[in-house]
């Protein structure tokens, strides 16, 4: 689910796997390793911010209207 989640929000953004990999710092084909591995959280608060999403909404896939609005809150 999380490499699925990952993905889709790279097309939302309109970047590739790769693009986001190397603009995160992640090797090549991290991305598509995700469900077979275990990420750390660092890696996965990386992608979160990167793709402007709540860590629930990165690996659960929750309401990101719901997250980003909560985040927007926040600041």
């Amino acid at each position: 689910m999380l490499k699925e989640n990952v993905q889709e929000l790279c097309k939302e953004k309109g970047v590739s796997s790769n693009v986001a990999e190397k603009e995160l710092g992640f090797a090549t084909g991290y991305i598509a390793k995700l469900n077979a591995s275990n990420p750390n959280l660092s890696k996965l608060n990386a992608m979160a911010k990167y793709f402007n999403v709540s860590l629930d909404y990165l690996v659960y896939g929750e309401s990101k209207f719901l997250m980003r609005t909560f985040l927007y809150w926040e600041k």
